[in-house]
């Protein structure tokens, strides 16, 4: 038979630079809230973040039209519980 090569596993350099953009918006955004962590408490922080996730399901179900799964509806009821 024929013997082929596998696929190379190296990413080109474009992808590198594409995948750094999320990551400089997540690291200004991890800064803006380590600094705005000055000004409340730390609970509140927390239930901040934890309402992250709430928005984010509601819109990815809303929004994009994109049906979560029964197990994440359960995570988000449990981020509400704790929110709450």
């Amino acid at each position: 038979g024929k013997v082929t090569e596998p696929p190379s596993s190296e990413l080109p350099v474009w992808m590198y630079f594409f995948l750094s953009i999320p990551s400089v918006f997540d690291l200004g955004a991890t800064a803006l809230c380590m600094m705005g962590l000055q000004f409340l408490d730390v609970s509140i922080y927390q239930m901040l973040r934890g309402s992250g996730i709430i928005f984010v399901a509601l819109m990815k179900q809303h929004v994009l039209g994109d049906h979560l799964f029964r197990f994440q509806w359960i995570g988000v009821f449990w981020n509400v519980v704790s929110v709450v």
